[in-house]
């Protein structure tokens, strides 16, 4: 095996090695954004098919699939979940070193090869179960069947009959791209730039392959069809886009400001400030370090002074085009709508290095300065990659990281796992209607627990008999709140992560005044108390439910004036109903700002999808809500 062949292994197997060691420990937990990629997978097993889901502000549905069949063969859990980014990524250096050789020459090849393999960016979004990745991918897949078909029918005709083969999968691969993620739509904008620019500067070419160029982007259409034509039938269904396009509108209702200032901040992406988001990046860690940075602007810049050799144009409308879903959107620079340039990522440093080795080349000893120079990038891309390692554990301690990752929540399902809890647990977090439960049943390999699922900074849940309470220590507790955990719960275990305590059965509640009233819901109202704190005033309404109920289920109170018109209300539900079990206690906390007063309230349950009130019955009369009295505040 040739040494460029023995180079090329070495960089695979590392770019493998840091896409896969410790797969499901780095990041630290799971992201919103990978637990509604396995929720839509789970939609595909069960049945439901598409091109695009709504769910998670709209995703294309390409990239699911794949997921759906990974879970399917090695098991749903999260390191099945993030595996086919890791093979995407992998598959992507392997892309990026056969279309830089097809464009250019080995060099510059195992240059781009080597960069794509060991800097943060790639790594990063290959280490993450979203779709972005795939795009790269496919992309790149795309561009080295586009050059195969151009360079084919060069020597002799009878080779044109090769080349339109080529450039129909060109074609093909393109049109998939479309069915990947949100910016791949920048990807025909780039084949039609690039097929325009050959038109001027090389229409023999142009004319020699037109059938094929015309089958290219036709199949391109054809194969995105399916979801253009779904996206046309639904207008509103991107939601994503509605949210991050007000440079675009800017832009067409005439002020040019917003775009040029992205601009600027894309051009600065690559060498001295990158994406600004721990979602996605160390904060403003740039592409490329000031080494780097130089070899790439250089390369860009000789790229653009040989703009007549197609292969540097290609790059440059590669790269531009690229940025595009950035540049028209908010928080630019954005690494994940910048991911489509991955493949020709490392070019203009290898275009960089390639002219002078060729400058080195024409000097005496030549071949020697050649190896000189080869050994001080491999020592380069070295260093390169020991500031990824070191860049990555960086933004490992960033305590968004963290938070954004729910590392708690995994380490609270590992502790449950190892731990001989028994009975009820509650699971305290964010999201405990949406996301909480989910990326629990991801990760809890125990399937002997009954879960609940609370928001501790509105509420809290107490089972009947008792049971175990998991907080990540980074959530707080209502203040209002913090009573009742005190009284009701003894602390089991607590470090940097989460804290576990042991919940008494509730046979006493800290109440002002104790009531009991059952609503025709199934859930009974049993009292409240007045807190005054440093949060301002609140009150702690208590309830018991005889099963699970609709996640519509809210709370209210309502305080009303001397002259009863209404002057304060709170609604909500911190614990969502779908999880309780009979004889749960939920304790709610409502916030009311109102001035000093003395108030009469008013407390109840209602169904926010209907807006239709529970009820109950005294005396022969049916009531939709309790008086609870006047209500001082001071």
């Amino acid at each position: 095996m040739s040494r460029s062949r023995w180079v090329l292994l070495v960089i695979l197997l590392v770019g493998a090695a840091l896409r896969l060691v410790g797969l499901d420990g780095l990041p630290p937990g799971l992201q919103h954004d990978e637990v509604a990629h396995w929720l839509i997978n789970q939609g595909i097993l069960a049945g439901r098919h598409g091109v695009y889901f709504e769910e998670a502000y709209g995703h294309e549905a390409g990239f699911h699939y794949i997921q759906a069949a990974f879970s399917a063969l090695v098991g749903d859990h999260a390191l099945g979940l993030r595996l086919p980014s890791a093979y995407a990524g992998i598959l992507v250096v392997s892309v990026g070193y056969a279309l830089a050789k097809k464009l250019f020459s080995e060099r510059v090849a195992l240059v781009n090869a080597a960069l794509v393999a060991v800097l943060f960016w790639p790594i990063f979004f290959s280490r993450l179960a979203v779709r972005a990745i795939a795009l790269p991918l496919l992309s790149g897949a795309a561009a080295y069947l586009l050059w195969r078909g151009l360079e084919t029918g060069k020597v002799a005709c009878d080779t044109r009959s090769v080349g339109w083969r080529w450039l129909a999968g060109a074609g093909v691969v393109a049109g998939l791209c479309l069915h990947t993620y949100m910016a791949a739509r920048a990807v025909p904008l780039i084949v039609v730039l690039f097929v325009a620019y050959l038109a001027l500067v090389d229409p023999r070419r142009v004319r020699h392959h037109w059938r094929g160029l015309v089958l290219m982007i036709g199949l391109m259409a054809l194969v995105a069809a399916p979801l253009v034509g779904w996206l046309l039938a639904h207008p509103g269904a991107e939601h994503r886009i509605g949210e991050v396009d007000r440079p675009l509108d800017s832009l067409l209702a005439g002020d040019p400001l917003p775009v040029v200032e992205n601009g600027a901040k894309l051009l600065g992406f690559f060498g001295w400030r990158g994406d600004p988001l721990v979602r996605q990046n160390l904060p403003n860690r740039p592409v490329y370090g000031p080494i780097g940075a130089v070899l790439f602007y250089v390369g860009l810049l000789m790229a653009a002074w040989r703009w007549r050799r197609p292969e540097n144009a290609f790059v440059l409308i590669w790269l531009a085009g690229s940025v595009v879903p950035s540049l028209v959107t908010v928080d630019a620079p954005s690494s994940i709508r910048c991911i489509n340039a991955l493949p020709l990522l490392g070019v203009p440093v290898g275009l960089t290095l390639d002219e002078v080795a060729s400058r080195l080349s024409r000097l005496a000893n030549g071949l020697r300065w050649r190896r000189v120079q080869d050994r001080a990038t491999a020592i380069w891309v070295t260093v390169v990659l020991v500031t990824t390692i070191l860049a990555a554990q960086a933004w490992r301690q960033e305590p968004e990281v963290h938070f954004v990752w729910q590392t708690a929540l995994k380490e609270a399902a590992a502790y449950l796992d190892k731990s001989d809890i028994a009975g009820p647990v509650v699971v305290a977090g964010w999201t405990p209607d949406s996301m909480d439960p989910p990326t629990m049943e991801l990760y809890l390999r125990r399937s002997d627990l009954v879960l609940r699922y609370v928001n501790p900074m509105q509420a809290l849940l107490f089972p009947a008999g008792g049971g175990t309470l998991i907080r990540p220590a980074i959530l707080p507790v209502e203040p209002a709140l913090e009573a009742d955990l005190v009284d009701l719960g003894t602390v089991l275990s607590s470090d940097q992560a989460f804290s576990a305590y042991r919940l008494a059965n509730v046979v006493t509640l800290p109440v002002t005044e104790r009531a009991y009233v059952r609503f025709d819901s199934g859930v009974s109202y049993l009292g409240h108390r007045l807190a005054w704190d440093g949060a301002g005033f609140g009150l702690v309404s208590y309830w018991q439910a005889d099963g699970p109920l609709a996640d519509s289920v809210q709370f209210f109170v309502h305080l009303f004036d001397s002259a009863g018109n209404p002057v304060g209300q709170h609604d909500g539900l911190g614990a969502p109903a779908r999880h309780w079990q009979s004889g749960d206690v939920i304790a709610q906390a409502h916030r009311l700002s109102v001035p000093p007063g003395v108030y009469e309230a008013r407390l109840g349950l209602y169904d926010r999808a209907t807006l239709v009130r529970s009820t109950y019955t005294v005396g022969g009369v049916t009531l939709d809500s309790v008086d609870i009295g006047q209500v001082i505040v001071p």
